[in-house]
């Protein structure tokens, strides 16, 4: 007889005061390597450019990984980048995120993939997240979903020369060729 082993927030916790990269998707728990160095690169690029559109216009907070956003018992994730508006600021908690940030934004890693691509887009979906970015540095495209209109189709698929223009973000456009360039 096997059963199969559950997970919390309190594991959460636990783990993440020994500085792993774990996260904990509908009980089961996930534990990553560091990201590789393409990965960091188009992150922080990525996160620089939102972070400076959301300060000149007064609109919240970006915050990069790690940083833990409990959506529910059994759903702790560390997106590489979110964005959470003032609206939701109530959101906001000393251990980090307690409910859905406006934006999640993953780049994808070959640890993580699978995760990123499949259960982590459909958590967001479940939990309210406006806007999801699944960002591909090796392929160099920028997948937008708007998780409660449709959580299957993306909303857009870019890559450079063109640039993204965010639906939640008013105004943003990231220049993909800055962000994917070598």
């Amino acid at each position: 007889m096997s059963t199969k082993v559950r997970f919390n927030y309190a594991d959460f916790v636990e783990l993440y005061a020994d500085d792993k990269l774990s996260q904990i998707v509908d009980g089961e728990l996930y534990v990553s390597p560091p990201p590789v160095l393409r990965h960091q690169i188009v992150s922080n690029r990525i996160c620089y450019e939102l972070t400076r559109h959301v300060k000149e216009r007064n609109l919240g907070l970006v915050l990069s990984c790690p940083t833990g956003v409990v959506l529910s018992d059994e759903d702790v994730v560390l997106p590489d980048i979110l964005y959470v508006s003032h609206a939701h600021a109530h959101i906001l908690a000393p251990e980090g995120l307690r409910g859905a940030p406006d934006l999640c934004v993953e780049v994808l890693s070959p640890s993580t993939r699978k995760l990123d691509l499949e259960a982590k887009r459909k958590l967001y979906a479940k939990h309210g997240v406006a806007e999801y970015w699944i960002v591909d540095g090796e392929a160099d495209t920028l997948t937008c979903y708007q998780p409660q209109k449709n959580a299957d189709k993306p909303a857009a698929v870019v890559s450079p020369p063109a640039k993204f223009k965010s639906p939640l973000l008013q105004g943003l456009e990231l220049d993909l060729a800055a962000v994917f360039s070598r």
